[in-house]
């Protein structure tokens, strides 16, 4: 686990959620992050 100090800044990460919808109900979920350019952005990872 990482621990980040807290800078009080904004950041914006991307993510793509997709679901599958049966019977009414949400069958299944897939999602998709950008933890890289989330990381970059917070000074964890170099640019």
């Amino acid at each position: 686990m990482l621990d980040i100090p807290y800078a009080g800044e904004r950041f914006a990460a991307q993510q793509l959620h997709w679901f599958r919808v049966g019977d009414g109900e949400i069958a299944e979920h897939w999602a998709v992050r950008h933890d890289r350019g989330m990381m970059r952005q917070l000074g964890v990872m170099p640019s």
